[in-house]
């Protein structure tokens, strides 16, 4: 069921393009100046025009920030790199300067904001007069949620000239400061890394918010919408949340008896995990209105696949990974692998999922409580697949590594559009003695789109990744969703690999690494040039800790990098007068 034909170039792009589009970054007093003066404020500002990527303003005053804008007198889309973070300023400024919060965009001098329960920014749009009294509304967006990834990595990334550089971040910059050369060369590169990666996107068409609806977007403007919604029709919010159930993420896990210790030891990664898998590599994918049935699914030819409700206790087989993780269980901690369940449970499982069970657990009782079937297909997201591939193969030919990213980008981030959750809760900014406040709003409602293709995605990535270790069960020391890190020997593991080949393991070479838990690890091995490169992984740790550790040498890294272990210099953002500030904290590793 091949649906993608000409791959045409979305319609709306020539339109945005032709809009006012930038890119800014605000530089913003620290630690030492907050201590001293009880605010934080922004002591530069660059703008980058996105069609020339070239600067047109740059200033050291927010009030001259907004003051731009007005000159403008069109509305307009201004892009941050992680807008979480100057946003703060933006909502600063505006509600100590009368501007109100309307969820509507109504009247002169509004603001709305488009910021999730987690604290996720996606947008601020301003509504106030330009100087020649014309309504305008500047839309400030946030350019991470397009290109995941830090400034210094995006200049690398898509082959950028400008790198990103240092300043002293910590000096005294007073009200009145004038800006060094090296400081407006400084933040003149940032703008331009991502401005000229952003356009890169747009040239392509891509002119969503995220990257995500990007991808979804490209992927249904090459079919027409009555065949989309024959494919992906709309469920109900109940069956939505039924589905939603069997939703989880990849497979990361350290096997306990490996964790704090040494070794010498060799990795594999699949080849596109999640593009294969939608490639049809690994089986068939849903589509299509579900049908109900009662008890057991029983094999049906039209509805291959199906995810079903089951009452389960058990206990892991030997020479066996887990599979399980339970969430909303009070007795069973969210990111733990269950060996035994000894009280009846209920699992809602894919198809792929309940196989991967019924092979991993011995089973002390089963009850089947019915689900839901579905038709299925290997060939539906084969013309995206191909396209997106295509143009990473011809960007690896010719060296053009700003469309490889892209493509990988587009690759890697269309099938999570889908598990997209239809429950939304969002946060409204409010002031508190002058400081930017945030409460949550009422919960929202949207269409949902096809959760269950989400659910099978993942799901046969799990499967793939568990099997996988299951088969090199005896070296097997860390999974993590697409890669396997086993103790080295000289034999070949019994996995398929190949350098290249969608969904087949490629060998990513030998090193010597730690592993303490889940997403907490560091590792030492050759990088691309030959030289010794440290890989750490630890949530929390700022990169400035992460820095110290890699300066050390080897026998060093490895020592401090232990449960208990103590560093200073630990950023974390704290919500002050006039902004944000970076906070150092001690971290410890837990």
């Amino acid at each position: 069921m091949s649906i993608m034909k000409n791959h045409q170039r979305p319609a709306n792009c020539s339109q945005h393009m032709d809009s006012k589009i930038y890119v800014a970054d605000f530089e913003t007093t620290t630690e030492p100046f907050y201590n001293k003066y009880g605010y934080t404020r922004v002591w530069a500002y660059c703008i980058v025009d996105l069609k020339s990527c070239e600067v047109v303003e740059i200033g050291s005053d927010i009030k001259d920030f907004f003051k731009f804008f007005k000159k403008i007198n069109k509305s307009v889309t201004c892009f941050f790199h992680n807008l979480k973070f100057d946003g703060n300023f933006i909502l600063s400024y505006l509600l100590n300067n009368g501007y109100k919060y309307d969820s509507e965009n109504h009247g002169c001098n509004t603001f709305s904001t488009l910021i999730d329960h987690t604290g996720m920014f996606y947008n601020i749009c301003v509504n106030f007069k330009s100087y020649r009294n014309k309504n305008l509304r500047v839309t400030f967006q946030d350019s991470l949620k397009k290109i995941p990834l830090k400034v210094n990595k995006i200049s690398k990334a898509f082959n950028i000239s400008e790198l990103k550089g240092t300043i002293d971040y910590d000096i005294e910059r007073p009200v009145g400061y004038e800006l060094t050369e090296d400081e407006k060369k400084y933040i003149t590169n940032d703008c331009i890394i991502v401005a000229k990666a952003l356009k890169t996107q747009m040239d392509k068409g891509l002119t969503k918010m995220t990257i995500g609806s990007d991808s979804l977007y490209y992927f249904i403007s090459n079919m027409s919408k009555a065949k989309y919604k024959y494919l992906f029709p709309t469920f109900d919010l109940e069956m939505d949340q039924y589905f939603r159930q069997s939703y989880k993420g990849g497979f990361v896990y350290l096997k306990p008896e490996r964790a704090n210790h040494l070794y010498k030891g060799i990795s594999y990664d699949v080849n596109s995990l999640y593009p294969s898998i939608l490639y049809g590599k690994f089986g068939k994918l849903p589509y299509g209105m579900p049908k109900y049935f009662k008890g057991q699914y029983k094999y049906d030819k039209l509805y291959p696949l199906y995810i079903q409700s089951i009452i389960f206790m058990g206990h892991l087989k030997e020479n066996r990974l887990p599979t399980l993780q339970l969430k909303g269980f009070s007795r069973f901690l969210e990111t733990e692998y269950i060996k035994v369940i000894d009280e009846p449970t209920e699992l809602v499982l894919t198809s792929p999922d309940l196989e991967l069970l019924l092979d991993s657990y011995e089973i002390d009782y089963i009850e089947y409580n019915g689900g839901y079937k579905f038709k299925g297909s290997e060939t539906i997201f084969k013309d995206f697949i191909d396209f997106w591939n295509s143009q990473k193969v011809e960007a690896d030919r010719t060296g053009n590594e700003g469309q490889r990213t892209l493509a990988k980008l587009m690759l890697n981030n269309l099938y999570g559009k889908f598990g997209t959750n239809p429950c939304k809760q969002k946060k409204i900014p409010y002031l508190e003695n002058e400081i930017v406040k945030y409460k949550l709003d009422e919960e929202e409602f949207t269409e949902p789109l096809y959760v269950a293709l989400a659910s099978f995605v993942t799901a046969y990535g799990r499967k793939q990744t568990i099997e996988a270790g299951n088969n090199c069960y005896d070296r097997f020391i860390y999974a993590d969703t697409d890669s396997i890190h086993l103790v080295y020997d000289e034999s070949v593991p019994n996995i398929a690999i190949d350098k290249r080949e969608l969904g087949k393991w490629k060998n990513e070479g030998i090193f010597y690494g730690k592993f303490l838990h889940a997403k907490t690890y560091i590792k030492r091995k050759k990088g691309d040039t030959g030289l010794l490169k440290t890989e750490i992984t630890c949530a929390s740790m700022s990169d400035n800790i992460k820095n110290q550790i890699k300066k050390m040498n080897q026998q060093e890294a490895f020592k401090v990098f232990s449960v208990g272990s103590m560093f200073n210099g630990n950023l974390k953002q704290k919500v002050v007068k006039g902004g944000v500030i970076l906070l150092n904290m001690p971290f410890e590793i837990r």
